[in-house]
């Protein structure tokens, strides 16, 4: 989509962005392709998820079992990442603080906006090259409804039980604002526009 890009990629460039300045204190090379950013920073959490369950009945079976376990190695391997990185990824797009909290607004809005969509239909497969970013607005635009109706639980890889993708990247963009409160007001408000015209949108989905 013309405008935009990947949130995914506003991370990767922050990233690069601090390799290539330590890389250059150090007097060495910095830079690095998304791809091998993707394999550094992401892993591949599908090879991860089938070399411990042989199928998502078994995932499902275990999970409330093993759930602080999945917690704390969850919480483990997300201290692994910088939680400010889209923060400042968004920053070095801004050409001035002014434009960086208009963005942060924007982002917030859209994002409760494709909260609520996505919930209300079900969309998932929500991964962070799905959520495209308007380099001007600072505006969320998802992509890619391939897995919609609820179909992510089931047929993924690694089945999506969350309703709602809210990273620890998005809350630290939106500080010092509480990003849970300053949401959930945003999404109450989508929720009662939808009831609104709920009749409209039962049309449309028959």
């Amino acid at each position: 989509m013309e405008g935009t890009v990947p949130v995914l990629h506003v991370i990767h460039d922050a990233v690069m962005s601090m390799g290539a300045k330590a890389a250059k204190a150090r007097g060495g090379g910095g830079g690095g392709g998304i791809d091998g950013f993707k394999e550094k920073y992401l892993g591949t959490p599908a090879a991860m998820f089938a070399s411990e369950y042989k199928s998502v009945d078994q995932y499902m079976k275990k999970l409330g079992s093993a759930a602080d376990a999945k917690a704390a190695w969850f919480q483990k391997v997300q201290a692994q990442v910088r939680p400010d990185l889209l923060r400042q990824g968004v920053a070095a797009l801004s050409v001035g603080a002014e434009a960086y909290l208009a963005k942060r607004a924007a982002f917030a809005h859209s994002l409760a906006v494709l909260t609520i969509a996505g919930y209300v239909l079900g969309i998932g497969d929500r991964h962070l090259e799905n959520f495209m970013l308007e380099r001007e607005s600072g505006r969320v635009v998802g992509i890619d409804f391939g897995h919609a109706f609820g179909t992510a639980t089931s047929t993924l890889p690694v089945p999506e039980l969350m309703a709602v993708r809210l990273t620890q990247q998005m809350t630290c963009f939106l500080r010092p604002l509480d990003g849970c409160v300053l949401l959930k007001g945003f999404m109450a408000h989508v929720l009662r526009a939808l009831r609104a015209r709920k009749a409209d949108m039962m049309r449309v989905l028959e």
